[in-house]
């Protein structure tokens, strides 16, 4: 048997959360797999942690909110490098599912 092992990573990850309200037949699954892509290669791991339908949100919508971890391998990203890649996560959402951003 073969154990593999991965070395721990020497720089500090960034983690963010996006709330946004969508409409309530929008397909999670592609929300996920089109932020992957949009975060860039700045993106470590991406997970999805809620979805509310429910009284606190207007009828026909429901709250998706996923969490995104950023890192990069040889050094500290910036506030502004994870800003820039997290805000282009949102300007996805919002082209192709109309999404809207939580607060």
């Amino acid at each position: 048997t073969l154990i593999s092992y991965n070395s721990l990573p020497r720089f500090p990850a960034t983690t963010r959360d996006m709330a946004v309200a969508v409409a309530i037949d929008a397909p999670v699954g592609d929300m996920v797999r089109v932020a992957r892509v949009a975060a860039g290669e700045l993106l470590e791991s991406i997970e999805l942690f809620d979805i509310y339908t429910g009284d606190k949100i207007e009828a026909g919508l429901k709250s998706v909110a996923i969490s995104f971890v950023y890192r990069h391998a040889e050094r500290t990203l910036t506030d502004e490098e994870v800003t820039e890649a997290h805000n282009r996560v949102f300007a996805e959402l919002e082209t192709k599912f109309a999404a809207v951003l939580r607060k």
